[in-house]
């Protein structure tokens, strides 16, 4: 099965690492949509690290695993265009984006993807753990 993950995924945390090992659990080839620095900056209320380390970190985190990175410019991506896609691992945070990803898959003719739903990881205080308390 083809999976897709999408994000900033600025400070790998373990939030990031569980969608992650999910959608790799299920991908055969896992291709994950890693926001270009311009959609961040329109996204993002923070300064995002560039790009380059962001990929980079991806990479060594997912090394040896069938995986391919591809810039995304917007919140569709490459996911609502892409005909060997399967599935869509999200958040409970992010099911929405899913569904409209859905929505233009069949505008477009092509058959919806599985969306596989994780819940957000918190930390030891019940909090959202999110990049912008990593270090």
């Amino acid at each position: 099965m083809n999976v897709c993950v999408g994000g900033t995924f600025d400070k790998l945390h373990e939030g990031h690492k569980y969608l992650l090992d999910v959608a790799c659990a299920f991908s055969e080839t896992l291709f994950v949509g890693l926001t270009s620095d311009e959609f961040a900056r329109r996204t993002k209320k923070r300064e995002i690290r560039p790009y380059s380390v962001r990929k980079h970190e991806l990479e060594k985190y997912l090394e040896g695993k069938p995986v391919e990175i591809i810039e995304i410019d917007d919140m569709y991506g490459f996911a609502a265009d892409m005909k060997d896609l399967d599935a869509i691992v999200v958040s409970t945070e992010t099911y929405a984006k899913a569904c409209k990803i859905n929505k233009k898959r069949e505008e477009k003719g092509l058959k919806p993807l599985l969306i596989i739903v994780i819940p957000l990881i918190k930390d030891e205080k019940g909090n959202k753990i999110s990049s912008r308390g990593v270090r």
